[in-house]
């Protein structure tokens, strides 16, 4: 009697092992693993399968900043170094007092859209349109001095009227003011540096008309900020 009880014991402790093992071994009696039914999901699980489909901000270029406007150069700290630069005072003569004449017809313009004052100029009876220039009264050297160079202009042709601030010999050696030729007063400026070839002795700004121009232009408030 004791041997079959410690048989059944044997017996009963081997199905207890083969319970909780789950039928992995072999010889327990389990079903193979190609019958065994998938475990029971829980309730209110659901296991999703992850979405390696490429987003939107992941393959899209960076879209780039817009630019800000471009700001206006910082004014020039310094003296105004052309004398009558508004064409109020005149020599007896006819011509703007500190600006020679050289060719062409210039006038006092007392009311020009609006302007008390300004200057005009016109076609000679030779054809020639209005040249005016002026040196201006600087101490050299003035090579990498910032300037503002601006003048108020009108005209209404194309390429009729330019200002020139000069600083040497050659014909690039200039800075130039153009009227777009649209009828209508415009303020053109510049902000520049004058580079290592520039001479104070060679320093001027020169006042022209085209030539081929039918109508008069006119200039007024012209301004050479020049650093100290």
């Amino acid at each position: 009697m004791k041997v079959i009880g410690a048989y059944q014991t044997s017996v009963t402790l081997v199905a207890w092992t083969c319970f909780i093992v789950g039928g992995l071994l072999a010889g327990c009696g389990g079903d193979p693993p190609s019958q065994r039914k998938p475990a029971a999901k829980a309730p209110g699980v659901e296991r999703k399968t992850p979405d390696r489909t490429p987003r939107a901000n992941d393959t899209a270029q960076p879209k780039l900043a817009t630019p800000a406007p471009t700001a206006e150069p910082p004014k020039v700290e310094g003296k105004q170094v052309v004398l009558n630069p508004s064409f109020q005072s005149w020599e007896i003569d006819g011509a703007p007092l500190s600006w020679p004449v050289l060719q062409g017809k210039v006038s006092q313009a007392l009311e020009a859209n609006g302007r008390q004052e300004a200057l005009q100029l016109e076609i000679d009876d030779e054809g020639k349109g209005g040249v005016l220039r002026q040196f201006l009264k600087v101490k050299g050297p003035i090579a990498g001095k910032n300037v503002e160079f601006s003048a108020d202009m009108k005209s209404s042709f194309p390429g009729n009227l330019r200002v020139f601030l000069r600083y040497g010999d050659a014909k690039e050696d200039a800075f130039v003011l153009e009227h777009n030729g649209d009828g209508e007063w415009t303020t053109e400026s510049l902000n520049e540096t004058l580079p290592a070839n520039a001479m104070y002795n060679k320093f001027k700004v020169v006042i022209v008309q085209n030539m081929r121009a039918e109508e008069p232009a006119w200039v007024d408030n012209v301004k050479v900020i020049m650093e100290e």
